[in-house]
């Protein structure tokens, strides 16, 4: 019957979404000598894995390389990025130090820009734009804001004795 089939699709959708298999023992020796401890706890394997996974989408040129060699094109990994939004969780976000892994991961949940990340050229000025959101990020942060309609004021700090 049709509510058979749609059962069977739902749980097919529900098996594509779970985690991700443990990655083997082997890869343990890849991991920083700091993190040799959680090999015993899948679950921090996994928590230890995938943040670093999601930390990585903040370089573009590390997403271009994902696009290059296919994988925005799978499913599979297309299902896994969708796993991965939890990390906008805050109890989750607050380990990234990299906010626009974030930004990164939410971009690569919409198809046309999974297909631009293909071009190098588009890539470039992503990157040039993060590079100059850096930069003027502090800066913009640490100084109070312009006096209405007119220019900003550097304050001086006051001199710690």
């Amino acid at each position: 019957t049709s509510h058979q089939g749609k059962e069977k699709a739902r749980e097919a959708e529900r098996k594509e979404v779970s985690h991700p298999p443990h990655p083997p023992a082997s890869t343990m020796a890849l991991f920083p000598p700091q993190y040799h401890h959680i090999k015993d706890d899948p679950e921090a394997v996994r928590f230890t894995t995938e943040l670093e996974f999601v930390q990585g989408l903040a370089n573009p040129h590390y997403i271009h390389f994902l696009a290059e060699e296919g994988f925005l094109e799978d499913e599979t990994f297309i299902n896994y990025l969708k796993y991965l939004v939890y990390w906008k969780q805050p109890q989750y976000a607050k380990y990234i130090q990299y906010p626009q892994a974030i930004f990164f991961l939410d971009m690569l949940q919409e198809p046309p820009f999974r297909e631009r990340v293909k071009d190098a050229n588009y890539i470039a000025k992503v990157d040039e734009q993060v590079f100059y959101q850096w930069h003027h990020y502090m800066p913009n942060r640490t100084q109070p804001p312009p006096p209405a309609g007119g220019q900003a004021v550097l304050q001086p700090q006051p001199q710690q004795q």
